[in-house]
């Protein structure tokens, strides 16, 4: 799973369709994917800088001395810039994660309160409703008679009837909210570890680390 597939999963679509528009979650996925091309440029480097020294070696095979000096001069540069690649690449890695972490958190943030006052609002309805079943068992094991049972369970089972839509619609708006969340958390866990919170930037410091030595060490440069 990646960041965007969660972006793109119908229901987290849904709930944010059904909330205002959101400048904030926009400046943060467009800070997110300045970042993300930052680290990928980053990424390149190693690759780049080693196919280059390589050619640059060829060259100088049969280069003049006005030539080999700027060839050996170039080889000097990207060999020294080769050298900071670990510090780059850990530091564009951590700033990544964290910009990664910031839209996780802003998602949270935004989608948990929706999931939360329906659950609210569905409360006292669904009390409602399990008072009219009662009610309906009541009646239907009385000693009254049969147009009397009716004439009072038509009433409850009307009652039953007009709320049910509503709940329907806010039942699916919890599952809609907790499906989001699940995914939400279950891909910080894998991405960043069980500790990090991402509605909590304090807890994003390790973890931003951890995931910048990975990028380090994938590159090859460490």
């Amino acid at each position: 799973m990646t960041l965007q597939n969660i972006l793109e999963s119908p229901e987290l679509r849904h709930t944010l369709a059904a909330l205002p528009d959101d400048p904030q979650l926009t400046d943060l996925l467009k800070a997110h994917a300045a970042q993300a091309a930052r680290l990928a440029v980053a990424q390149a480097r190693p690759v780049d800088i080693d196919a280059r020294i390589a050619g640059i070696d060829r060259d100088l095979v049969d280069a003049d001395d006005k030539a080999r000096r700027a060839l050996l001069t170039e080889r000097s540069l990207l060999r020294e810039e080769r050298d900071t690649l670990p510090v780059r690449l850990c530091e564009e890695g951590k700033r990544t994660a964290t910009a990664e972490l910031a839209v996780l958190g802003h998602l949270t943030a935004r989608i948990r309160p929706f999931g939360e006052a329906a659950a609210r609002e569905l409360g006292p309805i669904e009390s409602r409703a399990n008072y009219m079943h009662a009610r309906i068992t009541t009646v239907e094991s009385s000693l009254l008679d049969r147009a009397s049972k009716e004439d009072r369970t038509t009433t409850y089972r009307g009652e039953l009837a007009e709320a049910a839509p509503q709940v329907r619609a806010l039942n699916e708006r919890i599952r809609l909210v907790e499906y989001g969340l699940a995914s939400i958390r279950g891909y910080v866990v894998q991405r960043f570890g069980a500790g990090v919170e991402p509605q909590n930037p304090n807890t994003y410091g390790a973890a931003a680390e951890a995931y910048a030595r990975r990028v380090v060490r994938a590159a090859g440069v460490a």
